[in-house]
């Protein structure tokens, strides 16, 4: 459990460095984070969705092949993880 616990903080350290630590310390929360506003905000990205996969559609396939072969197969490891136990759950 503390190697677990251990990863994680060294993998936030290295991606987010000091700031994310911090934040992750921190009880507070900004004003646009707050419950109140979730809706508005999904209304915002729900009208704004043809847009942004327009916009990772471009960012896709202007990517390199390496890349591009990458990012399938993990998306398509995420569909199947979601997808198999609904053909091999043991059904008790």
């Amino acid at each position: 459990m503390i190697c677990f616990l251990a990863i994680h903080v060294l993998m936030s350290a290295k991606v987010g460095g000091v700031p994310l630590l911090l934040s992750m310390l921190s009880w507070q929360f900004r004003d646009v984070d707050s419950p109140v506003n979730l809706y508005s905000r999904l209304m915002v990205w729900l009208r704004n969705f043809g847009n942004n996969i327009k916009e990772e559609w471009n960012q896709f396939t202007g990517g390199s092949l390496l890349l591009k072969i990458i990012e399938v197969m993990v998306l398509g490891g995420i569909i199947v993880a979601f997808v198999l136990p609904l053909f091999f759950s043991s059904g008790e």
